[in-house]
């Protein structure tokens, strides 16, 4: 008898164990979503194909085939023709370019695609204003998608630059392995880096008592890691003071996977 009470203890404390450290495995074949580097030789093309198509363009194709910044400065064409006159014609423009470049923009409906913050420019030597229109990020069904933003520069009603993109493709997982507590309950000890006004680093350490004031908010993060870029979903814990931080936590396995400061030191 006594035999058998202790293999019942035994096993109540493995599947304990296993219960509190499932969270730490991650068993879907289809997670992450993972967006890997183009061929250099084509990319070249399409880099070519994108110039070529979009002569009033100042930007370029990353390693991945998505809006960016040149890596070298050129002069592209000079559109003819006046100002943008008003905010609707500029989120006009900013649609139908988006939607003519989807497979470099990453944006499959443009109808999901919200401009909230504008700004118009003068003073540019070529004598033109310019017109800076700023996406929200991408959803993935309620979910934020995190660094998408979008953002738009007009001159003469061309656009000028596009930089940032969405993904046409971001796999989300229907059960979640760690729960927004358990998530936090990953940090308490764990020391985070600020830096002062001299550029000196100070540890400050992650205690449950600030804990107790973060808010967690699950995400869609991408992490860029070699030859990919990996679409993690994670919890976003936000830390206050004296912390300061934001702790990504992957909702599938419980790993850290991106961390950084929410003040200026």
């Amino acid at each position: 008898m006594k035999k058998v009470l202790l293999i019942i203890l035994f096993i109540t404390i493995l599947l304990n164990n296993c219960e509190k450290s499932s969270y730490l495995i991650d068993n879907d074949p289809y997670y992450p979503t993972i967006i890997r580097k183009i061929d250099p030789f084509d990319l070249t093309e399409m880099r070519t194909e994108f110039s070529g198509t979009n002569i009033y363009l100042f930007s370029s194709l990353n390693e991945f085939g998505f809006c960016a910044p040149p890596e070298d400065y050129f002069a592209p064409m000079t559109p003819a023709g006046d100002t943008v006159s008003s905010q609707a014609e500029a989120i006009t423009i900013a649609k139908r370019f988006i939607a003519k470049n989807s497979q470099f923009t990453g944006v499959r409906d443009t109808a999901d695609l919200r401009f909230t913050n504008f700004k118009r420019t003068t003073g540019h030597s070529d004598g033109s204003a310019r017109w800076h229109l700023y996406s929200t990020l991408q959803k993935k069904d309620t979910l934020d998608v995190l660094s998408t933003q979008i953002i738009i520069t007009i001159r003469c009603r061309e656009v000028y630059s596009c930089t940032g993109n969405w993904y046409p493709e971001v796999y989300v997982p229907k059960m979640i392995n760690v729960t927004a507590g358990e998530a936090r309950d990953i940090l308490p000890d764990m020391t985070v880096t600020h830096f002062n006004i001299a550029g000196n680093p100070y540890n400050v350490t992650i205690t449950r008592e600030s804990l107790n004031w973060s808010a967690a908010k699950l995400m869609v993060v991408p992490i860029r890691t070699g030859e990919t870029t990996e679409l993690r979903l994670a919890w976003q814990v936000n830390i206050p003071s004296p912390v300061f931080y934001l702790i990504y936590v992957d909702a599938m396995t419980g790993q850290i996977i991106k961390q950084e400061p929410t003040i200026i030191s």
